[in-house]
């Protein structure tokens, strides 16, 4: 008779589904967040704490609060501030204009003493330097906040990990 081998993986559904927030901590009181569901719109606020199974949020410049359960919260995501967009900006506005510059350039037959190589040069030189400062001006005005979402909870690692189970016979 030849050995074989059974593995038996015990899986702690009814231990996993009791774990709210897509397993994912719960954030630190005054944290600002951004709460996704599965039926409804995202709900921007701070947060003010934790009661039984409901996150407690205070959502606007007023002081209203809003108590969510956990169990309908798709995903939580934290802030890590405010970010503008000097770099893209700038490298965006540079690429236009070295590609315009090279577009006249070649277009161009040549001025005066300058070949149609010089005149591609100094267009794109010109037009990249005035592209890129435009873009980083533009950039530096277009700030938004940075997400990234909430890490997950320890117990609920360690409760995804389960059992593992080896039979000979």
């Amino acid at each position: 008779m030849g050995r074989h081998t059974i593995f038996v993986v015990i899986a702690f559904a009814g231990l996993l589904s009791r774990q709210p927030v897509l397993a994912q901590q719960v954030p630190d009181s005054g944290a600002m967040v951004r709460i996704s569901f599965q039926s409804r719109p995202r709900i921007v606020g701070r947060v003010i704490g934790q009661v039984g199974d409901s996150l407690m949020l205070m959502f606007d410049e007023h002081g209203n609060k809003l108590g969510i359960r956990l169990r309908d919260i798709r995903r939580v995501e934290l802030t890590r501030g405010r970010s503008s967009a000097i770099g893209e900006g700038f490298l965006i506005g540079a690429a236009i204009g070295v590609g315009l510059g090279v577009a006249i350039g070649v277009s161009s037959h040549g001025t005066g003493d300058l070949t149609r190589s010089d005149v591609i040069r100094f267009a794109a030189l010109d037009l990249g330097l005035l592209g890129g400062v435009s873009g980083l001006i533009i950039g530096a005005c277009t700030t938004g906040e940075d997400w990234f979402v909430a890490p997950r909870s320890a117990a609920r690692r360690s409760a995804m990990l389960g059992l593992g189970l080896r039979v000979r016979f």
